[in-house]
């Protein structure tokens, strides 16, 4: 048996495995795909315009729906929790509607889809849109500070009402404010609530109600309800701002389920409907009457107890030792007093008397003190005198010695000063001479070597 050669092979490489293709579940793909789309911050919140198809009301209450154009077609899910606020939107197929929400992928079916947070019709987006800009732009100035807001009157007298005055908002308004407090005044500024002069009949009428020769207590400005389009005047900037520099405490009556105008939020007070409006402004006198008359028993209560209180506090009074006596109060304090009163006669007798022996044996000591001290300065001032005339000039002068002093009165210490014929004064103990120098003799100087005995 003979061994045969093997073929030719290639060799082996052994990081091919390290750069075969990553094995992924289906799952594990859609989860990679699903975490992309919605760390794109551009997909978060995207406006998306187009056809509805496809619409299915599930009995879940949620809405599955989708959008194309025509090229294309894309899946929206519209949940339960958002939809409940666009129930006045029918989706049909065939609408043109614009929805707002963000990318998602539905890890089942593998599908990306628009997870819907709100839906309008078609040609109200751009509206919406200058509508969100406009909100912004006012926030960012301050008129919707919270800060700015006042709490209307708690009793107004008068009410003004900025609405149409064949509306059913004012009808509303009456009825319910009538109903709760029958003799409160309404001053109705009619004006227009809806179409292209509305923003500007609206300003007029909050600033008509403004005019304080009107009386007005609080303002309602609003209407019954309507379309978005029917609203959109109480999304005027005009009008924004005029709820927002009103003088007095205004309420938007704003009549929605769903859209808040802007009105709303520059107002001191924002009410769903004209009617809740009213409610909010007017007090109801029913109850108001039971408050007082509420408040009236328990004041009637608190001043009956309060008299029994006195009344048996002013018997115990008329019946007390005191009452029958007054001084009595004060027997205890005569007593104390009168015993304060002796203590202190015998601590001023007894201090007085210790006082009179002290200053008498000092009166007794007082010469003979006097006499030490006399002694003693006249022994001090015999030696400080003893002492001043041995330092005196005089006193020298006395034992024998003189002074001379030439003509400018300077002292003559050395005969080599004076000349011959100089004449000199001479001031003795008592005295003084006036000689002429006849000779000088300069004394000699001592011998140093004679000193040291050399």
């Amino acid at each position: 048996m003979g061994f045969s050669t093997p073929p030719e092979t290639s060799s082996v490489d052994l990081n091919a495995e390290s750069r075969a293709p990553l094995r992924l579940s289906v799952t594990q793909v859609n989860q990679i795909v699903r975490d992309r789309l919605l760390s794109e911050e551009r997909l978060r919140a995207v406006f998306v315009e187009g056809e509805v198809s496809n619409v299915n009301y599930h009995t879940s209450g949620h809405i599955y729906f989708s959008l194309k154009d025509n090229d294309s077609t894309i899946r929206c899910t519209f949940f339960r929790a958002n939809n409940q606020r666009f129930k006045s939107i029918r989706l049909a197929n065939g609408n043109k509607i614009v929805v707002a929400g963000s990318i998602s992928l539905y890890m089942a079916r593998g599908e990306y889809q628009i997870n819907v947070g709100r839906v309008m019709l078609a040609g109200e987006g751009q509206i919406r849109l200058q509508i969100e800009a406009l909100k912004q732009k006012l926030h960012a100035e301050g008129l919707f500070d919270a800060t700015r807001k006042r709490l209307p009157p708690a009793l107004p007298l008068t009410i003004g009402v900025a609405t149409a005055s064949t509306g059913a908002a004012i009808k509303d308004i009456i009825r319910t404010a009538r109903r709760r407090y029958p003799s409160v005044n309404i001053l109705l500024a009619p004006c227009r609530v809806q179409g292209e002069a509305a923003a500007l009949s609206i300003v007029q009428a909050i600033g008509l109600l403004n005019e304080p020769r009107f009386g007005v207590d609080v303002i309602i400005a609003g209407r019954g309800g309507g379309s978005f389009e029917d609203l959109l005047a109480f999304n005027d900037e005009r009008v924004v701002r005029a709820f927002a520099a009103s003088r007095l405490p205004i309420v938007s009556a704003v009549g929605h389920d769903i859209d808040h105008p802007l009105s709303d939020l520059a107002a001191d007070l924002a009410a769903p409907t004209p009617g809740s409006a009213a409610e909010a402004v007017v007090p109801d006198v029913i109850g108001l009457q039971e408050i007082l008359s509420e408040a009236g028993a328990r004041m009637r209560l608190a001043l009956r107890t309060r008299h029994t209180t006195e009344q048996a506090r002013l018997k115990r009074v008329f019946r007390s030792r005191v009452f029958a006596n007054p001084l009595s109060l004060f027997e205890p304090h005569w007593q104390g007093l009168d015993r304060l009163i002796r203590q202190l006669t015998l601590a001023s007798a007894g201090t007085l008397s210790a006082a009179t022996r002290t200053l008498q044996n000092r009166a007794v000591m007082l010469p003979v003190f006097f006499e030490r001290r006399l002694h003693r300065a006249k022994a001090r001032f015999g030696a400080q005198n003893e002492r001043l005339l041995a330092l005196s000039p005089l006193g020298v002068l006395g034992r024998g010695f003189a002074v001379v002093r030439d003509q400018n009165k300077a002292v003559v210490r050395d005969a080599a000063s004076v000349s011959e014929n100089q004449t000199l004064e001479v001031l003795l103990r008592r005295g003084r001479l006036l000689v002429r120098v006849e000779s000088a003799q300069p004394a000699e100087e001592p011998d140093i070597n004679s000193s040291t005995g050399k």
